[in-house]
């Protein structure tokens, strides 16, 4: 495969979708000082009802596929009509905003030998926003979960139909850098909620990887 795309910190900052509100919710929580360090976004998410077992897949560094290491992976869980995810992120830059991408292959049997970016012409892969952004702590940790329906993107769609096959689907987690988290408001929404949000002045790039197979 080729590609497929600090210690004391009291604010989390988390942005998930709410269907509920139609719209992007931003959260700012203060946590006690015993958990600091944990993660400075946490994203509720309401599961899906899983139907086959969780699996693991260990994040990658999106330029070599090295492992990142340190326990950084991803859990991912599908039913007959969506998918459930957790993030656990390791080694990024502290303070910085990040966002959560899926690259999705749902037809992964039309993909020539494993399924990456010179797949995406095919008609049934899309790239769509996972519906999560976070800050990275103190220690350079993202901790985020989110859900993903089928026919129902929680976001922006960069190409492609979305998700309509969570069982069967190849599906490419993909953790995007946006720079320093702006202290303007507007301007963290954008880094949290968009492809190149803080881009520029910043240089938005993908920096880690995980390969979820069906």
């Amino acid at each position: 495969m080729k590609a497929a795309i600090r210690a004391l910190a009291i604010v989390a900052i988390g942005v998930h979708h709410s269907k509920r509100k139609g719209g992007i919710t931003m959260r700012r929580t203060i946590l006690p000082l015993l958990a600091i360090g944990l993660l400075v976004a946490a994203v509720a998410a309401s599961p899906v009802g899983a139907n086959q077992a969780p699996t693991n897949a260990p994040l990658l560094n999106f330029s070599n596929l090295s492992p990142v290491g340190n326990g950084a992976h991803t859990t991912l869980s599908r039913s007959a009509d969506g998918v459930s995810f957790n993030v656990h992120s390791r080694n990024l830059v502290p303070g910085d905003a990040y966002t959560v991408w899926l690259a999705i292959f749902n037809d992964p049997e039309s993909c020539t030998g494993g399924c990456d970016m010179g797949d995406f012409g095919l008609p049934t892969a899309s790239v769509i926003w996972a519906g999560i952004g976070g800050i990275a702590n103190d220690e350079g940790n993202l901790n985020v979960k989110s859900q993903v329906d089928e026919g129902d993107p929680p976001g922006a769609v960069n190409f492609g139909p979305g998700l309509t096959d969570a069982e069967g689907a190849a599906i490419h987690v993909v953790i995007r850098r946006h720079g320093p988290a702006s202290s303007n408001p507007a301007t963290l929404e954008q880094q949290l909620t968009t492809f190149n949000g803080g881009c520029p002045p910043n240089t938005c790039t993908n920096v880690q990887i995980s390969v979820n197979q069906p």
